[in-house]
């Protein structure tokens, strides 16, 4: 048993071990609350556990004590900051407007080559709020500098609400640089190019209509990937790539399927990706420069000149079509744009997938609550990020009340939705008599 299993905050009944076991298997694994109670009660089957194991409910106000201690505790004013901004929307008429933080002088090496994690960063300010437009963000962020400084950077998509709100920012701080993520930027960029290619719209629907047919057959094995109705232009590769590799199937069918049943069967409902032979290999060619170019941008950042070395990392072969060629400079492009607002000597950061990340481990967690609304489980999203280390635990559960972070979500979210439900469906019990019940008839 670990040493830390005997130790225990102060005024606290569990020690400081335990609380820091459940902490790890919310954040890190994203293990539900009541799925953390589960463990601990398997565990107490091979580790003698000197308390009684807490309930759901004390696992969650541990949860939201370390976000709250994360996102209040004082930050360092510096100039080096990078801001990764974005905007969370879920059911209900809640936004949230998130900041996450990482200084330059931080951002070592070895960091870059691998990407960021979310123990890198820290969280600058969360802002549940109904409404939001580009003057409220703008607000949002000028409100944030107070934590940190005036950012050298921001990095974000190009939401109509953050990119309205962070030009304004910019306009009064011009020191400030934005960068617009890449993956935002190549998601688009494939919109662009493919919403009205005729060959790729019917090449997802004969896709769609193929899983639909297969779903409960035998053959459900070969069914194409879910296309996604959000968001699928940063999935298209899924697609393209299950195009790619049932050519393949189709070519060597006789060796793969030597049943001559199935074999008929498969070819007389996959005949129709035959046709598409050219374009899924343009298509791959495309969505591997995208995919080069995320990685590299993910793993270098922009700093000046880097364009160069992409534009090795993206050499066609002998025989490029107009459109890959196409693609080919837009990604450059891209590149050398943002790469000009590096200064000499620095290194901006381009991606944003950090927050991205975050934000769907979140939903994942919340969906097992307020049906994806915005409660205050919000504040798990910055207990998940930065380090959480036994010390950070202790300090959190010492310096936040329970009662400190009840007033802040009834402050910014009133009731939630689960009680608002509850109420709206109660039925009143009336004991007393209704009043025409003796009445005679006439």
């Amino acid at each position: 048993m670990s040493p830390d299993f005997s130790v225990y905050p102060r005024q606290h009944t569990y020690s400081l071990g335990l609380i820091t076991l459940s902490l790890l298997l919310q954040v890190s694994a994203c293990v539900g609350l009541r799925g953390v109670e589960k463990i601990m009660q398997i565990m107490t089957r091979f580790f003698p556990f000197s308390a009684s194991i807490p309930s759901w409910g004390s696992h969650r106000l541990w949860l939201l004590r370390v976000g709250y201690y994360k996102l209040t505790r004082p930050k360092v004013i510096a100039d080096d900051w990078v801001w990764i901004v974005d905007l969370t929307i879920q059911a209900g008429s809640m936004k949230c407007l998130t900041v996450l933080g990482l200084r330059f002088s931080a951002w070592d090496a070895p960091r870059k080559n691998k990407g960021l994690t979310h123990a890198d960063v820290e969280p600058i300010t969360l802002v549940p709020v109904e409404q939001s437009n580009g003057e409220i963000v703008y607000q949002q962020l000028e409100k944030a500098i107070e934590k940190t400084g005036v950012p050298r950077q921001i990095i974000a998509d190009a939401g109509s609400d953050v990119k309205a709100g962070i030009r304004k920012f910019i306009q009064q701080h011009p020191e400030t640089d934005y960068i617009y993520d890449v993956k935002h930027f190549t998601a688009c960029l494939l919109e662009r190019e493919f919403k009205s290619d005729l060959m790729w719209v019917e090449f997802t629907q004969w896709a769609s209509q193929t899983r639909s047919a297969w779903h409960q057959t035998p053959f459900s094995y070969l069914e194409p990937p879910n296309q996604r109705s959000k968001s699928r232009y940063m999935n298209m590769d899924i697609l393209v790539d299950w195009g790619v590799k049932m050519l393949a199937f189709m070519d060597h069918l006789q060796e793969q399927c030597p049943d001559p049943s199935e074999r008929e069967v498969i070819q007389e409902k996959m005949d129709w990706i035959l046709q598409f032979r050219a374009d899924l290999t343009e298509w791959k060619v495309i969505l591997e420069l995208v995919e080069k170019t995320e990685t590299y941008v993910r793993t270098q950042g922009f700093f000046p000149g880097c364009d160069q070395a992409l534009r090795s990392l993206l050499r066609l072969s002998s025989k490029p079509t107009e459109r890959t060629i196409r693609m080919r400079w837009s990604l450059i492009e891209y590149v050398l744009d943002e790469s000009l607002k590096a200064q000499p000597g620095e290194c901006l950061l381009g991606s944003s997938e950090v927050i991205e990340s975050v934000f769907g481990k979140f939903k994942y967690m919340q969906r097992e609550h307020e049906k994806g609304s915005l409660t205050g489980m919000v504040l798990a999203i910055p207990a998940m990020v930065s380090q959480t280390t036994q010390e950070v635990v202790q300090r959190a559960l010492e310096a936040v009340p329970v009662q400190k972070v009840r007033t802040w979500m009834k402050e910014i979210f009133g009731k939630s939705a689960r009680v608002k439900r509850k109420e709206a469906f109660s039925i009143p019990v009336n004991t007393e008599q209704k009043p025409d019940q003796f009445r005679l008839s006439a």
